[in-house]
């Protein structure tokens, strides 16, 4: 965290140069200078026609990436989900996952912020961390989004009580659930897709089975005792719906399976109880058929059937309304899906799948700024949604990039197979152009006081230091004093960081054709197209 001037913030907020652009479709990777904008497509969702529609993966710093996407998608953004970094300090993935509480909420805020100004007034944001912070960032986003927009927490199962984390039951409640904190950005404009869980077992109020020719009813058991699916001594408990002849039968004949329910017409009400024991069918204000029998309406089991998750199949089946507790999708074998190793960190499709599937519709942009592995992008490509991935670390190439060609090359892991997804389209990556970026990751990557000592001089000559930086008297005198020699690693390092000009991390768009920017006339090319509607200056 750094405490900046007004006009400092400016500087680093503005829109950055990108660099290294490059596309990928089904014939490989070719050099990209201009963008798609297809103007059907924002037709459609009520987008200006000159919107671009590729699906972009942009490695640099999250923060100043989502600043430069404002210039081309404010407002325009239906579905924002983050795995944030849940700030335990010992994950097992490359993420700077070790702040405290304040600098934590002040890095989450400054990027809520600006995600915010991205979401379409219809638009919502997920995001998923645990207990570490939970309480926390549902405070700060109350304070960003407004308490008015809160949708919901949802819980949802992450693990299982097994392994080293048993050792410590006498001690604590072993953790098993994550979180997902979700708001909207306008609830009166929000519309979600309900979703649906599959039921874990037969309603046993569903007992009656209806011959709609012959307006008369039997017992269900007694039908299937028929059908040769029960014995001859079964009763309504004995129906599983895991047997697949059971389910077969019970998903075919689902418009005459039923229980009855006292909610009708009050006048149908009172025809049915005048005709005792008799069968009457009256058409609702949908124009459908309905049938009830002594007061009650029938209930049919098909308005029980809907597209569920199971495992990593979506099938039609009885189901409940999913509600604020998810405990059916499996997080512990995620790792070979996508094709791509992510340690533990990697999120499930079928979540992502949820996520998509009950916010967004197709065509619609979707943005993860914490891409990791790249989960959301590979779902909502094969879900036909544009999407916006950022992510900082170097294995945005070598993990989420991989993954998404394997996408477009049809590969069939996770949900691939329930969407039909058979492979295609393109993506566009690029990097935000580095300058100071660059000088923070040769510090880094020092192992000693005299790698750093003789980095100085290129850091001094090639990047921006802070203007209070005297650099003779730090080479000449501070760096060669005890008092800075026995100093840790990690400070010397930080010293180093702080002497540069945290304005200077990225190129400036305004900076572009600066002679000593480094960008190519392809990457000068591709920047300007991107920001189409800006001028120099702006």
């Amino acid at each position: 965290n750094e405490t900046l001037a007004k006009d400092e913030i400016d500087n680093l907020f503005s829109p950055k140069a990108f660099c290294n652009v490059k596309k990928y479709t089904t014939d490989g990777e070719s050099s990209c200078v201009d963008f798609s904008r297809d103007a059907e497509i924002n037709k459609t969702r009520g987008l200006s026609e000159d919107t671009i529609t590729d699906n972009l993966i942009i490695k640099g710093n999250n923060l100043l990436a989502l600043h430069s996407l404002k210039k081309e998608f404010e407002g325009k953004i239906k579905l924002i989900y983050i795995d944030v970094p849940f700030n335990t300090g010992n994950d097992g993935f490359a993420y700077n996952d070790n702040f405290n509480h304040s600098s934590w909420l002040t890095f989450m805020k400054n990027r809520l912020e600006v995600a915010k100004d991205l979401l379409r007034d219809d638009g919502c944001i997920f995001v998923q961390c645990d207990d570490n912070e939970q309480a926390y960032l549902k405070v700060l986003m109350d304070e960003v989004f407004g308490e008015i927009n809160f949708i919901n927490c949802i819980a949802v199962r992450s693990s299982t009580p097994s392994g080293l984390k048993t050792t410590h039951r006498e001690k604590t409640i072993i953790k098993t659930k994550d979180y997902i904190l979700v708001f909207s950005k306008k609830t009166s404009s929000l519309k979600l897709k309900p979703q649906y869980i599959k039921k874990e077992k037969w309603d046993t109020h569903y007992n009656s089975f209806f011959y709609e020719n012959e307006m008369c009813n039997k017992k269900l058991v007694d039908v299937m005792i028929e059908n040769n699916l029960l014995d001859v001594c079964a009763t309504i408990n004995d129906i599983n719906i895991n047997d697949k002849k059971h389910r077969a039968f019970y998903l075919k004949y689902a418009d005459c399976i039923y229980r009855t329910a006292p909610e009708m017409p009050q006048e149908q009400k009172k025809r049915s109880m005048i005709n005792k024991d008799k069968i009457i069918c009256y058409v609702d204000g949908d124009g459908k058929n309905q049938y009830a029998l002594n007061g009650n309406r029938f209930s049919f089991l098909s308005q029980t059937i809907k597209p569920v998750l199971v495992g990593t199949n979506i099938e039609n089946d009885i189901s409940n309304l999913l509600c604020d507790f998810w405990g059916d999708i499996d997080f512990q074998n995620t790792q070979n899906q996508g094709g791509v190793d992510f340690g533990n960190a990697k999120k499930p499709e079928q979540l992502l799948y949820r996520i998509i599937d009950m916010a967004s519709s197709p065509s619609d942009i979707i943005l993860d700024y914490h891409l990791g592995s790249g989960t959301t992008a590979a779902v909502a490509h094969k879900m036909n949604r544009q999407y916006i991935g950022v992510e900082q670390m170097d294995y945005i190439e070598t993990i989420s990039c991989e993954r998404l060609k394997k996408v477009i090359e049809g590969e069939q892991g996770g949900i691939s197979k329930s969407v039909n997804w058979q492979g295609g389209g393109s993506f566009v990556y690029m990097e935000l152009a580095e300058k100071n970026e660059k000088a923070m990751e040769l510090i880094s990557a020092c192992n000693s006081y005299d790698e750093l000592i003789s980095l100085f001089t290129t850091l001094s000559e090639k990047y921006f230091l802070h203007y209070n930086v005297r650099v003779k008297d730090f080479t000449n005198k501070v760096s060669k004093e005890d008092e800075f020699k026995n100093l840790s690693l990690e400070k010397q390092k930080e010293m180093f960081c702080r002497m540069l000009d945290l304005n200077q991390l990225y190129i400036n768009f305004a900076d572009r054709n600066d002679k000593d920017s480094g960008l190519s006339e392809n990457d000068i090319k591709a920047t300007e197209d991107f920001y189409k509607s800006l001028k120099d200056g702006e």
